[in-house]
């Protein structure tokens, strides 16, 4: 019927909202590690030059800034379901792609440079790897914090279209019930209610058309 209808399309559109949502705080997730890339790749460069001039504690900053790389890297591409995050999706991962293939480069420049001695020609060479490859990296994983977020605009985008469907439905369903009420209903007591003045003002022939078998 078209009240079953009408309550169909609410539940519809409660349930649309509600997985967009879902997909928001997964999308606000994506985007924030993102751009946590463009932050650890400046860590990185930082930590490496720290260790050529002879922090200390310059190596430890680099693995551990190297490791969160890799590690956030690897969730936003490949996915992560311990934390909701799905695999990236065609339009992002040919982009996270590129930046994997530079940090695959850049990753190995950084294990040169922790594993030679600081001054030596292996430490140089590494640690202007590192440097001569940062700015790509940050330029790249800028790129693919872009392209997440645009592909979630363009989900709300798509949420508004199918709101707008519904909505659409709804109002013409609606019409429906009106015309329904109408016709079944108020017409039938109007034509009662025009023969009970007719009868009312002396005219005893008045009569009411009946076209169903109820009351």
């Amino acid at each position: 019927s078209v009240l079953s209808l009408l309550l169909l399309l609410l539940l519809g559109s409660m349930a649309a909202v509600y997985v967009q949502v879902q997909r928001q705080e997964t999308d606000a997730l994506i985007i924030g590690e993102t751009g946590k890339l463009r932050m650890l790749s400046q860590r990185i460069a930082k930590s490496a030059l720290a260790l050529s001039r002879g922090n200390s504690s310059g190596r430890q900053k680099l693995r551990r800034a190297a490791g969160q790389f890799d590690e956030i890297l690897t969730a936003v591409y490949e996915g992560d379901p311990s934390r909701s995050i799905p695999p990236a999706p065609p339009s992002v991962s040919e982009q996270l792609s590129v930046v994997d293939s530079i940090w695959a480069r850049t990753q190995a420049d950084i294990d040169q440079v922790l594993e030679a001695e600081p001054g030596s020609g292996a430490f140089q060479e590494g640690l202007s790897g590192v440097q001569s490859q940062n700015l790509d990296l940050l330029n790249e994983a800028d790129a693919a914090v872009s392209l997440f977020e645009k592909e979630a605009e363009r989900k709300i985008a798509n949420l508004y279209w199918v709101l707008t469907v519904l909505l659409g439905i709804g109002v013409a369903a609606f019409a429906g019930v009106l015309v329904m009420i109408q016709r079944l209903w108020i017409g039938p007591i109007q034509s009662l209610d025009a023969a009970a003045q007719e009868v009312a003002a002396g005219d005893l022939e008045a009569t009411v058309e009946i076209d169903a078998q109820d009351e």
